[in-house]
């Protein structure tokens, strides 16, 4: 038998997501077979070492990612479709943003709050280490 282990997760995951009518897509893959323009975008986020400790790496795509709510109705999820046992240890910090251009409503001349108060998220991803 053959195992894709971040297939796997990934697959779990999006299952649990669909039960959940939360509209995302989600994607693994090994830490070192990340494409290199995702990998520039990480690290000029957060830093060059950031991913020295990451086995696989999950990224999670969609327009919900942008809801102020966002984060907290995902990792439940995620949690759900991997198993609350200690053998999962996630918490809701452990997922980091990746911004992209600002959204187009941000354009306005309405006022630099609302401006701010705009997001948009290209991607968010976890890293996950295997212990």
């Amino acid at each position: 038998m053959i195992l894709k282990l971040d297939q796997w997760i990934a697959n779990a995951i999006g299952k649990e997501a669909r039960i959940s009518h939360f509209d995302i897509k989600v994607y693994g893959g090994p830490t070192d077979k990340i494409k290199g323009s995702v990998r520039e975008e990480i690290c000029s986020q957060y830093s060059e070492k950031f991913l020295a400790d990451a086995d696989y790496m999950l990224f999670f795509k969609g327009s919900t990612l942008n809801e102020d709510d966002a984060v907290e109705k995902l990792a439940p999820i995620v949690q759900r479709a991997l198993g609350k046992a200690s053998a999962n240890d996630l918490a809701a910090s452990d997922f980091k943003a990746v911004e992209g251009d600002p959204a187009p409503e941000a354009d306005d001349t309405e006022g630099e709050e609302k401006a701010e108060a705009k997001k948009n998220i290209k991607y968010l991803f976890v890293k996950v280490t295997i212990a």
